[in-house]
């Protein structure tokens, strides 16, 4: 005990004394390792969903900040997420054929961004939470298993044991490729739309003719006239049109109105869709993790009564 004080006391005190060149020297070694670990993690970060929309996010306030300099030439590389790369690749190329004005288009999309941003936290809040309930069943049911096994020596075969693996293991695989297909699902048709009205709209607002705006923009094609939920939207725009041919009344008002719309109709799905995420939750825990634990308590049973 002494001799190991002693040398720990030695110890320190060679580290007292050693030269500030030797620190030196030891952190310019350190300092590539600690860069690459950061650039490690900005890297994985860019490369989550959220992530990405982050990205996005601070890419949309460089691009506002050179459109308010009045710079025609705005950077290209935009970060992927969603629809939104999409519409804003197709909104610079419509400024640089068109001379489309994109200042309040990207400051409309940034705030709705900021939306999304949030509520792909909460998502990620009740994906996390669901992985935390998942695993915490499962201790349970193997601390179970195992205590129960020593205390009254009841050993479970090859195939109780990989029936429970495979409850538990099926039950999670289901919450994240069901969760993912819901949120496609329920998602997809709102980006197609919006992306071909903010188009339109800023098509019309350069002046373009009747034909010319929705040929380009497509906004009488895919999800806004084939989708149930938007069927009234698709019923308004197509009156704005006729009225825009037939009397020459600007349909951009109406158009605002209209992508005003979608966007609440979107975050109403965003509360649906976090509601049916609980409620997938509930369901694995109740048809998966459960059913495995109580799948045990059989095995219990079906051994004493064996006995």
């Amino acid at each position: 005990m002494l001799l190991s004080v002693i040398f720990y006391f030695i110890f320190l005190l060679g580290l007292l004394v050693l030269p500030d060149k030797f620190w030196s020297h030891f952190l310019s070694i350190l300092l590539p390792l600690k860069k690459a670990f950061h650039d490690f993690k900005v890297n994985q970060k860019h490369k989550s969903h959220l992530g990405r929309a982050e990205h996005l996010q601070s890419f949309m306030t460089s691009l506002e900040n050179q459109l308010g300099q009045g710079q025609t030439k705005v950077i290209i590389e935009i970060p992927i997420f969603g629809f939104y790369t999409e519409l804003i690749e197709k909104l610079i190329a419509g400024q640089r054929k068109y001379g489309l004005t994109l200042k309040s288009t990207i400051q409309e999309l940034k705030l709705n961004l900021i939306r999304e941003i949030q509520f792909e936290k909460k998502c990620k809040t009740t994906e996390n939470n669901g992985k935390f309930q998942f695993v915490m069943m499962a201790i349970v049911t193997w601390f179970f298993i195992f205590f129960t096994g020593s205390m009254v020596e009841i050993h479970l075969n090859f195939i109780d044991v990989l029936i429970i693996l495979l409850l538990q293991i099926s039950g999670a695989f289901i919450f994240f490729k069901f969760s993912k297909f819901i949120k496609i699902r329920q998602f997809q048709k709102f980006s197609e739309v919006i992306e071909r009205l903010y188009l339109f709209t800023n098509m019309v607002e350069l002046g373009l003719s009747n034909g010319k705006a929705i040929s380009e923009s497509k906004v009488l094609e895919g999800s806004l006239v084939t989708e149930e939920v938007f069927l009234l939207c698709a019923s308004r725009l197509q009156t704005a049109i006729l009225k825009w041919r037939d009397a020459g009344v600007s349909p951009k008002s109406e158009c605002k109105d209209l992508l005003d719309e979608v966007w609440h109709q979107k975050t109403m799905a965003f509360e649906q869709y976090l509601k049916q995420l609980e409620g997938l939750k509930f369901s694995v825990l109740a048809c998966f993790y459960l059913p495995a634990y109580f799948y045990y308590l059989y095995s219990i049973f079906q051994f004493f009564m064996e006995q």
